[in-house]
């Protein structure tokens, strides 16, 4: 029961509100990012230990390790979601604590494991109650490959997704949280294990797409099989709560142990 308890915790803290002192200036384009030094505890534990990250604009970076290993922790320290106890997260070379929090979160899509759909239509899902105009939301969809299901369908994006989503299959659903977290036109697209239950033809056809139509965007995805991170600028293995190994595909099928051992078991089990 202990793993569930500090998981309890862990998302006790997730929920809880935002009691952070919010920055005064304006950011509006995207350069880079690197985190420096980042720790962070919850209760004692040490979730994050000693993060070293970097990230320039037009780039696409990868995430790989186990449940737990403190992945989406990282990722909701960038969107200010959760404060580290040490080390800076720099963006554009400034710290991202002088920004204004609204801005940050303006610059980044995003789409978390735990994120659901509500009891509603594709389009209302899509769309997510904020102010974009159809064609965005339209545009969203095609490009995360909703259409290729819903003109199979009689209501198209009318369709009802049901409770949580239950009347789509898991793949389609992650399109459609994939078009929610593009439609805001972000420059930063944060997806989180949400490219799990694609196959892998669909999710080289997403990233395809994002490519050609959000001409600057920089991704962070994070996955469990290499076959998603292959084509990254760089790839970054988590492990424990640290940054165990980080560098091209070719890079750690050559130096890092940890990463051949996970391509020969997902070549093996394909």
């Amino acid at each position: 029961g202990q793993a569930f308890a500090s998981l309890g915790r862990i998302n006790g803290i997730l929920n809880a509100p935002i009691t952070f002192k919010d920055g005064t200036e304006h950011i509006e384009t995207f350069e880079n990012l690197e985190v420096k030094n980042l720790s962070l505890k919850i209760a004692d534990t040490d979730v994050l230990k000693d993060i070293n990250f970097a990230m320039n604009k037009n780039q696409k970076i990868g995430i790989l390790g186990l449940t737990g290993s403190g992945k989406t922790v990282f990722l909701k320290t960038l969107l200010r979601a959760l404060e580290p106890t040490s080390g800076n997260i720099l963006i554009n070379e400034e710290d991202i604590k002088n920004y204004k929090i609204k801005d940050i979160r303006k610059l980044i899509g995003f789409s978390f494991q735990e994120n659901f759909l509500f009891n509603g239509t594709i389009f209302e899902n899509i769309k997510f109650g904020r102010d974009i105009n159809d064609k965005e939301i339209f545009k969203a969809g095609k490009i995360a490959e909703v259409d290729e299901f819903t003109k199979k369908t009689d209501k198209k994006y009318k369709t009802k997704v049901g409770e949580r989503g239950n009347n789509l299959s898991g793949g389609q659903k992650q399109r459609v949280m994939i078009a929610r977290a593009l439609a805001s036109n972000p420059q930063i697209l944060i997806l989180d294990d949400a490219t799990s239950r694609l196959d892998i033809e669909t999710e080289k056809k997403v990233f395809e797409n994002i490519k050609k139509e959000y001409k600057d965007i920089s991704i962070i995805l994070v996955a469990q099989k290499i076959v998603s991170v292959k084509d990254c600028d760089r790839i970054y293995i988590f492990d424990n709560g640290h940054i165990a190994e980080s560098g091209t595909h070719e890079e750690l099928l050559k130096n890092s142990v940890l990463y051949q051992e996970i391509e020969l078991t997902q070549r093996n089990h394909g």
